[in-house]
């Protein structure tokens, strides 16, 4: 292991011996290291800006300059400063020890020593310092990264985004070719991004999977109604063959298997002129509590050449330049999928012949589930009908970000205002109430992490929802750790929000009216639901109701406030969420009609209380 490890470092020995620099050198290059010799301390810096060794053993007493005083000139050097140094002395006293390792020294050997015990420690500390560099570098790619897709993300969100407004207008023929090949070009590099960020995930050991219920013939359905376009446009058939014998309710994670597909049948649709594309399923291995799936997608296409078979999953690979400058890609694709399907406990593969077609195969390994358990039957709501009294802040400094995200929800019908910075957030929630924020993360003067920390001090109910161009897993942490609820990835895709919105439009729908477990739980007693109780919440409910109406009719915006927080808090008290949900919500629109629902929401929370 040392052997090899020295093969492929570099050492810079200072010792005024010509001996012992002899002798060192001959047995550290003898092991396969790089090695350079200096007999004093004057040009050591220069030459390990020259040569940037992975370590360097350095004598104590030497002419005119000290091996203290050089590792000092080192350590203060940017560049050299994280190089370990381990002094090689014959001075052994514990006083000359540790001033080496005040003045910056990894370790300190005395001589005479063992060249195995030098070698074993030149060994240790370069291990060391190598794994420290790639963790360094590591971070540096990611940052790097982070950074180039939040600069290309955060214009091509208006890029797409006005494409398909303009899309939706009156166009003559030209233009809308024009304006569709906006939207084609800019949504090809938003797919290249995407897989550059994947492979670097992959590559770093940074990509996560998750392990949620899904439907395999509802995911196909949507993947074949999606990609079924594509291939129609082409003049090509796409057809779905599900054996019988699978199980559709499983756990795993949809998404990756959903990222495989959908990469599959786009090559397969790209390199397919003529007929179609067949997605054939069946089971390979079936117990009580798993299953191996294969999925084949076979194409009749231009096919692939037995040499270039050898090498398509590999990264950056593409069967010729010629392909690559006619049907675009990164090469990538194929080999973010091989990663992904062996970690789905799979096995990917081709087969293939020039002129006639290929099938590309996978298989995976998911958990069966039970239907009963997890299939949950919710109900169909109209986003539209409601939006008219949803108040939407965004917070967004970016002008063309704020048009864009401003138009998609205003088409919806959302009551939408816009904030600049945190600063502005903060002022507007003082001013009036909102029932969802959409938050950018990078803003002046305050960002979206801090804004959201000082909103969650005292507004613990209201969603935040992050709209970033920052879109790798640990900024979605983040945005999760500083207090947000969701997050939205930039560019916005106008479904994607309006359904993340939707859960949390549609949250207080789901409240129940009298959480008789939750009240019981908090008050741990067993008679807080007598007459006398009830009594008392309907007592100064009524009260507070008279209260609330007639400071409205009389435009008292204190009073107002004062009794609606007066009813929260009871509804809060007795476990009422329903009827915690419907103040808050009297409180955006504090109109006469929707008081009077508070009535009629009394009686109902009486009978339960009664029941």
């Amino acid at each position: 292991m040392n052997r090899e490890l020295l093969k492929k470092s570099t050492i810079l020995i200072i010792d005024d011996e010509p001996e012992l620099l002899k002798i060192l050198y001959l047995y550290l290059s003898g092991l396969g290291g790089n090695v350079l010799t200096l007999q004093n301390g004057e040009l050591a810096c220069e030459t390990a800006l020259n040569i940037m060794p992975d370590l360097i053993l350095l004598d104590v007493n030497m002419p005119n300059t000290d091996g203290y005083e050089v590792c000092l000139n080192l350590k203060g050097n940017e560049k050299l400063k994280d190089i370990p140094v381990i002094f090689l002395s014959a001075l052994s006293d514990s006083e000359d020890k540790i001033k080496g390792f005040e003045v910056g020294g990894v370790d300190y050997i005395t001589k005479p020593f063992e060249m195995k015990e030098v070698i074993a420690r030149i060994a240790a500390h370069i291990s060391v310092f190598k794994l420290k560099n790639a963790e360094a570098a590591s971070k540096a790619k990611s940052k790097f990264l982070a950074n180039i897709s939040h600069e290309i993300r955060t214009p091509m969100n208006p890029i797409i985004n006005v494409t398909r407004m303009l899309l939706e207008t009156k166009l003559d023929d030209e233009q809308r070719d024009y304006a569709e090949l906006i939207l084609s070009s800019s949504t090809t590099l938003l797919n290249l991004l995407n897989e550059l960020l994947d492979f670097s995930k992959i590559e770093a050991g940074k990509i996560t999977f998750e392990h949620v219920y899904f439907n395999l013939r509802h995911m196909i359905e949507q993947i074949s109604s999606l990609m079924s376009l594509k291939a129609n446009e082409k003049g090509l058939y796409l057809e779905i063959d599900i054996e019988q014998s699978v199980w559709e309710h499983l756990r795993g994670d949809p998404m990756r298997l959903r990222q495989i597909l959908l990469n599959l049948l786009g090559n397969a649709i790209k390199f397919t002129n003529k007929g179609g594309i067949t997605i054939h399923i069946r089971s390979e291995k079936d117990d009580n509590s798993k299953i191996t799936l294969k999925f084949s997608i076979k194409d009749t296409g231009i096919g692939i050449s037995k040499k270039y078979m050898q090498n398509i999953f590999n990264p950056f690979s593409q069967e010729d330049d010629s392909m690559t400058r006619k049907n675009g890609g990164t090469g990538l694709g194929l080999s973010i999928c091989k990663q992904l399907v062996e970690m789905m406990s799979g096995q990917i593969g081709v087969e293939s012949e020039k002129g006639i077609g290929s099938n590309f195969w996978f298989t995976a390994v998911f958990e069966k589930d039970s239907p009963s358990e997890t299939t949950k039957v919710e109900k169909p709501i109209s986003i539209q009908k409601q939006a008219s009294k949803i108040k939407i802040l965004v917070a967004e400094d970016n002008v063309p970000n704020q048009i864009v995200a401003k138009s998609i929800l205003e088409k919806y019908g959302f009551l939408v205002n816009i904030a600049i910075n945190g600063n502005e957030v903060l002022e507007k929630l003082q001013k009036e109430n909102y029932h969802i924020i959409l938050m950018d993360v990078q803003m002046p003067y305050m960002d979206g992490y801090e804004t959201t920390r000082i909103i969650r001090r005292n507004y613990s109910d209201i969603p935040i929802i992050a709209m970033t161009a920052h879109a790798l897993k640990d900024d979605h942490d983040l945005c999760l750790k500083a207090g947000m609820n969701d997050y939205i990835a930039k560019p916005i895709d106008p479904s994607e929000m309006i359904s993340v919105i939707n859960k949390y439009i549609t949250a207080s729908d789901e409240k129940i009216v009298f959480d008789k477990h939750d009240f019981i739980n908090r008050f741990d007693s067993d008679n807080i639901l007598d007459k006398k109780i009830i009594n008392l919440f309907n007592e100064n409910f009524k009260e507070y109701l008279i209260n609330l109406k007639t400071a409205l009719n009389d435009k008292d915006v204190e009073r107002f406030n004062f009794y609606s927080n007066c009813i929260k808090e009871i509804s809060a008290n007795i476990s009422a969420q329903r009827l915690y949900s419907i103040v808050s919500e009297i409180e955006f629109s504090a109109k006469n009609q929707d008081i009077e629902i508070l009535d009629k929401e009394l009686e109902v929370l009486n009978e339960k209380l009664n029941s």
